[in-house]
């Protein structure tokens, strides 16, 4: 297993990168995972999130807390009424 680090300046294009990246890894079958830090889930944009969940995200997968994407999702202002939010909710059974 081997581990790369990403480091520049904010709006250099980091997560456009590593989305396309996993998006790769997922197509030929491999598993990827997106470990953001406790206070990153507040900002994600429905973008990334969006495209998250077409590179493959598991969206039944539960927290040390036993939350699933969708128990985040509902506490999201900024996702009610999106596309994703209803995505989310239905991953879950998934």
């Amino acid at each position: 297993m081997s581990f790369h680090l990403l480091v520049a300046a904010p709006g250099s294009g980091k997560t456009t990168r590593l989305l396309a990246r996993a998006r790769d890894l997922a197509d030929l079958g491999r598993r990827v995972w997106w470990v953001g830090l406790p206070n990153q889930r507040s900002y994600l944009s429905p973008g990334v999130i969006t495209a998250l969940i077409e590179a493959g995200a598991d969206g039944t997968i539960r927290d040390g807390v036993g939350h699933t994407p969708w128990d985040y999702a509902k506490s999201r202002a900024g996702l009610r009424g999106k596309d994703i939010y209803w995505r989310l909710n239905e991953a879950r059974f998934e």
